[in-house]
């Protein structure tokens, strides 16, 4: 979206100096438009354009009443209002506040339907905030119910974890009684009735994040006569949860709140003759939940969890033994009932040790979990105790139980293997073969590693019985075995006149693909996934083998078997590769200097480069290297490498590099080295061996003092961060000479380097976006000085480039010098891009910038975030020698810079976050000021970032222009 504004000048006779459009066209256009046009919206009634309104967010809604004078006032009929805000100590509260108060004062609507206001609140949030915006808030509240709400919602939310405590709302006593309620909503809110309550009309009730208790659960109940639905989320303090209303059909438990510090072990008792479906979700702490009468449940969800201590095991299991039993007794004439991962996991305890579950007679059971080692005896366990069972319904999803702990414990009561559990099934379930006639899996099945097959091969291998229709929802992986599943021998003799059909008509179009389409589909995907392609068919037996990519990826190989494992699947794969040449070859992965994989890793660049392989990728990344700085065991190229002419790109991350001979990459274009120690000498030789290298980038290197290009190929050159892995602060010079290259870019920590540029006479591009380390004990301006000197220099080998971009470090050493009255050395760039966000410390040196850059036509600002370690040291430097306000600063420049006087056409603002309100105004004011020939200002918002207020865009439009062509464009 870009919006563009533009001014009117006073004079009729000429056309307007903004815009450039002239009254008479104006009339023109909107005459003609007014002809051809059908305002069909218009013809609509009051009633449907606020219904259209009401789907709005209440901020866009009233903004509608400019349009015309019809619509001024159809915006405070509207029957749901819903307002949001978030509390922190860096937003307009005040503005907020107003706009709530005159949209309510406004409303002419007699009746609402819903009245929400969803607060979040920063970690951040000043505490005297809650205390005042909760007065203006039971205000709203009881205009809400003075027109007759029906839904309230009151949705408090924390930013931060475990502040719940500091910033409950309490609610008003008005609002217990009210006969309007039919659905009320409250997170984070204390629910204290003083007297009793009054919802006589109330049908759903939702609190959450709140400590109750029976006292209070008990008033709600009596005064709530037709409640149908409760839900409770995130409570604590409740022990009795006894339910004697007739309306009372739905009760859900999600999550119960509890200080895992001292776990709460008391009774949750549930007593409701009349309801008929629970939900029990999430985790419930250590609550011995128990049903003392639900006679009337049809529909059951045992989806939960219960947290352990790290003690006994055995002694956790005894008790969730005990309190599962007595569940499902308490369920056992419930139809439909849904079992999460720790039900399952408990009873697959319960089976190995001989312990069945209690008979159930339900009809449709749902298994919400995935099919794991650790839940196969429980669903065996289940089996057996449901003989009536007719739909057995497992939605894959991922585990919410402790798998490690209830694993080890069955493993040592018996253990078995995964593999072969279904098949070792000797044991008759009545179920099977008398009820059973539908099984639906359900939910999006994700591979995980080689396991999911086997897993859920022998699964459906048991379920296809007797009169089974295999009916399967969602999405397929992209898993060639399932073809093979779905042709198990079944013991129905009968087959679906539908499968039937669908056999006949459907045509395989991929099948019909060439071998090389085939081929370049199977290269996007990861080469674990395509290898197992081959038992689609005979056709794709073997095609995988001529992918011309393999990149091999493992960074879980932290024990010797997974190692192995990895090392087998490349040895297997490069023994079947067909292809003549391969275009990539990778491998990352986690090294260690001992291990059996290391040889291997030869052997397969050595594959590698006689596939004349064009891109080569050895990417290895150890922590425990990078954090003790030792790098003698890093893996050393073999000698092999230096010498292929087919390379066209090489990648080498933490790799020794050091070619006892020459270098012969003749046709490398690309070379990327990072994590590595290297040498004057060995740069030399690369370069001398690369001759048609175009992009050289050295990231987190050390041991290089002279950079001196001599290859007329080379045309662009990254570093970034220096490695200074001894940490005896190395200020040696890095000199730069390069009289071919056309673009450079000096990222990241350079830690203290004495950088130089000699020769870069055809630089087009340069980037200074990096730091200088340093020393907090040191003289703070003998840091400056030697900052002052290394900037001067390489500002004064940049004064022919045309485009320049500074970073945050530059800005600030900058600012110093502007302080100091040292200006900036001349440059000629016509492009400057500012990759730093506009503080205090950078603004003098923005000043001086512009005073130097007397050709400047693009001024590019991103707003980054600082990478300056050392901002509060500069920002006390700067304000030793010149204490200014911020705010004030632009306008009191009094001076004339000749680029904004001849030469500025464009300025454009860049990642603009506007919920921390990084825009400088002052600035842009500026800006629009003093560019006398200025063609467009754009402001470009970060697209997952709040919608800016409508004033900010009215601040903006409303400053005064000195450049008739100049116009304000906002993009999102």
């Amino acid at each position: 979206m870009s919006t563009e504004s533009d001014s009117d000048s006073g004079d009729g006779h000429n056309s307007d100096p903004r815009g450039r459009i002239s009254r008479d066209s104006k009339r023109r256009r909107r005459s003609s438009r007014s002809k051809s046009t059908v305002d069909r919206i218009s013809k609509l009634t009051d009633s449907l354009l606020v219904h259209i309104l009401s789907f709005l967010p209440i901020e866009d809604a009233i903004k509608t009443q400019v349009l015309s004078k019809r619509w001024k006032y159809l915006c405070t009929f509207l029957p749901s209002l819903v307002f949001r805000c978030c509390l922190s100590e860096n937003r307009d509260e005040d503005g907020f506040i107003v706009f709530v108060d005159e949209t309510l004062i406004l409303c002419n609507c007699s009746k609402l339907k819903k009245f929400a206001f969803h607060c979040a609140l920063a970690s951040h949030c000043p505490y005297f905030y809650i205390p005042y915006i909760g007065s203006k808030i039971n205000l709203w509240t009881r205009v809400a119910a003075m027109k007759g709400t029906e839904v309230l919602e009151l949705d408090f939310h924390a930013l931060e974890e475990n502040k719940f405590e500091d910033y409950h709302y309490e609610l008003p006593q008005h609002l217990y009684s009210n006969l309007s309620f039919r659905e009320l909503h409250f997170s984070l809110c204390r629910v204290t009735p003083k007297g009793g309550v009054d919802w006589n009309s109330l049908k759903k009730l939702s609190i959450g994040y709140v400590v109750l208790s029976d006292e209070v659960i008990h008033k709600i109940l009596v005064g709530s006569p037709v409640l149908e639905i409760l839900e409770l989320y995130y409570f604590h303090s409740v022990s009795r949860l006894h339910f004697s209303n007739a309306s009372l059909k739905k009760l859900i438990l999600r999550e119960y709140w509890d200080d895992h510090s001292n776990f709460d072990e008391s009774k949750l008792e549930i007593s409701a003759p009349n309801l008929e479906s629970l939900e029990m979700l999430g985790c419930l702490g250590r609550k011995i939940c128990r049903l003392v009468d639900v006679s009337s449940l049809v529909d059951a969800t045992l989806k939960f969890d219960l947290c352990h201590k790290e003690a006994d095991v055995l002694e956790d299991y005894e008790r969730d033994q005990n309190i599962l039993r007595r569940l499902l007794e308490s369920l056992a004439n419930v139809k439909n009932i849904t079992l999460g991962t720790w039900a399952l996991q408990v009873l697959s305890i319960m089976e190995a040790k001989g312990l069945p579950s209690p008979l159930l007679k339900c009809e449709c059971l749902t298994l919400h979990a995935g099919i794991s080692k650790i839940v196969l005896p429980g669903i065996t366990n289940m089996l057996g105790s449901s003989p009536n069972l007719e739909t057995l319904a497992i939605t894959v999803s991922s585990s919410n139980g402790y798998h490690e702990h209830f694993g080890e414990t069955l493993t040592k009561l018996c253990d078995f293997d995964e593999k072969h559990y279904w098949t070792l099934q000797s044991r008759t379930f009545e179920c099977l073969m008398l009820h059973l006639k539908k099984v639906k899996f359900a939910g999006t099945i994700t591979k995980n590693k080689k396991k999911i097959t086997c897993r859920y091969n022998l699964s459906i291998r048991l379920l296809l019985s007797p009169l089974l229709k295999v009916m399967s929802t969602g999405h397929f992986p992209d898993d060639p075995s399932w073809k093979r599943r779905l042709t198990f021998r079944r013991s129905q003799t009968t087959v679906d006149s539908r499968t039937t059909v669908e056999s006949q008509t459907t045509v395989d179009r991929i099948s019909e693909l060439p071998d090389s389409l085939l081929v370049h589909i199977l290269s996007f995907l990861p080469i674990e996934d395509a290898v197992p392609t081959h038992v689609l068919s005979k056709r794709w037996q073997y095609l995988w083998t001529y992918l011309p990519s393999l990149v091999f990826r493992c960074y879980n190989n932290y024990y010797e078997g997974e190692v192995e494992e990895f090392a087998d699947f490349v040895d297997k794969t490069l023994v079947h590769c067909n292809c003549s040449k391969i275009k990539k070859f990778g491998v990352e992965f986690t090294y260690h200097s001992d291990s059996l994989i290391t040889p291997k890793i030869s052997l397969w660049t050595r594959f590698a480069a006689g596939k004349r392989t064009e891109v080569l990728h050895l990417d290895f990344h150890d922590k425990v290297l990078l954090d003790e700085n030792t790098f003698e065991d890093c893996y050393e190229l073999p000698q092999h490498l230096y010498s292929n002419s087919s390379f066209q790109e090489l990648y080498f991350s933490l790799c020794k590099l050091t070619p006892k001979g020459g270098v012969d990459w003749n046709s490398l274009k690309k070379l990327s080295i990072g994590y590595v120690i290297l040498s004057d000498e060995v740069i030399q030789k690369i370069l001398v061996g690369s001759p048609v290298l175009e992009i050289l980038e050295l990231y987190e290197f050390h041991g290089v003092s002279h950079l001196h290009f001599g290859n007329a190929s080379l045309k662009k050159l990254i570093l970034r961060g220096y490695w200074d892995h001894n940490e005896n602060r190395d200020e040696s010079e890095l000199e730069i000479s390069a009289p071919n290259l056309q673009s450079l870019e000096m990222l990241g920590c350079l830690e203290r380097k004495n950088c130089r540029l000699l020769d870069v006479s055809s630089l087009v591009d340069a980037t200074l976006n990096f730091d200088l380390g340093h020393e907090e004990e040191e003289d703070v301006w003998e840091d400056y000085a030697r900052d002052r000197n290394i900037l001067r220099r390489l500002l004064e080998s940049l004064a022919h480039v045309k485009n320049i971009t500074l970073g945050t470090w530059a800005l600030q050493v900058l600012s110093i010098m502007e302080a100091k009255g040292s200006p900036s050395p001349l440059v000629k760039c016509m492009c400057l891009t500012l990759d730093a966000g506009i503080s205090k410390t950078v603004l003098p040196g923005i000043a001086n910038l512009l005073g130097s850059s007397p050709n400047l036509e693009t001024l590019v600002i991103t707003l980054s975030p600082s990478i300056s370690y050392y901002d509060e040291v500069f920002e006390e430097t700067l304000t030793e020698l010149c204490d200014f306000d911020e705010k004030l600063y632009w306008t009191s420049q009094n001076r004339n810079f000749e680029c904004l006087m001849l030469h500025l056409r464009e300025v454009k603002f860049a990642g603009i976050r506007w919920l921390y309100r990084d825009l400088n105004f002052a600035f842009v004011q500026f800006l629009l000021e003093k560019a006398r020939v200025l063609q467009k200002l754009v402001i470009d918002a970060l697209r997952d970032d709040v919608k800016p207020a409508t004033e900010f865009f009215q601040m903006l439009l409303s400053f005064p222009r000195s450049s008739p062509n100049a116009v304000v464009m906002f993009y999102e």
